[in-house]
């Protein structure tokens, strides 16, 4: 973690960034719960890598006033990580985990879809075909996927086998850290 924030312009107040960020993420978590650890280095480097990014980008998109269907994929099916399984810490929806769904067709392992996700290709489909016909993913339905405005940034569609909804919290507001990470970065705050 204090590479990235030596690679990163913080100046003298690179320490300081490394501990706000080891606090925001590792305070509480006792040094012995190794799964408690690797799921707090899978969030930091997820929202270092891509989280943060979507959210920025959700948000700016928003305020130029373009049509943002702002949304987080939760679903996942255990038996779809091949053997990846067995290497990874924990089981969750990830990073594309979505296109399998979308595209029918496995990115880390292949996809042998079960009855569940037949009905999130479906749901997920759906979504997808709509937005290209009509530029909305509730196609001419009165589905509850509302277009993400900048006044609500973390408000976003949760997207799940039994229920899908809008919620206020796009990844429990880690993006709230990042954004003071960012003001306190010499050069890109000025991005």
């Amino acid at each position: 973690m204090g590479r990235i924030f030596k690679e990163c312009d913080y100046g003298e107040r690179s320490e300081e960034v490394l501990q706000l960020t080891y606090d925001f993420y590792f305070k509480g978590v006792h040094p012995k719960d190794q799964e408690k650890i690797i799921q707090q280095i899978v969030k930091f480097i997820g929202d270092y890598s891509i989280n943060y990014g979507t959210y920025r980008y959700a948000n700016q998109m928003a305020e130029l006033e373009h049509d943002v269907y702002f949304y987080q994929f939760e679903y996942h099916n255990p038996g779809g990580f091949g053997v990846f399984k067995w290497l990874l810490p924990f089981l969750g929806s990830t990073h594309c985990t979505e296109m399998r769904y979308v595209l029918g067709k496995g990115i880390i392992s292949k996809f042998r879809p079960n009855e569940h996700d037949k009905k999130m290709i479906e749901v997920m489909t759906t979504y997808f075909t709509n937005f290209a016909k009509y530029g909305n993913p509730n196609g001419r339905e009165d589905e509850p996927w509302e277009k993400h405005e900048s006044f609500a940034p973390f408000r976003h569609f949760k997207i799940d086998l039994d229920e899908s909804s809008m919620a206020e919290d796009y990844q429990d507001r880690r993006a709230e850290l990042w954004d003071k990470l960012r003001a306190l970065n010499v050069s890109r705050a000025q991005l």
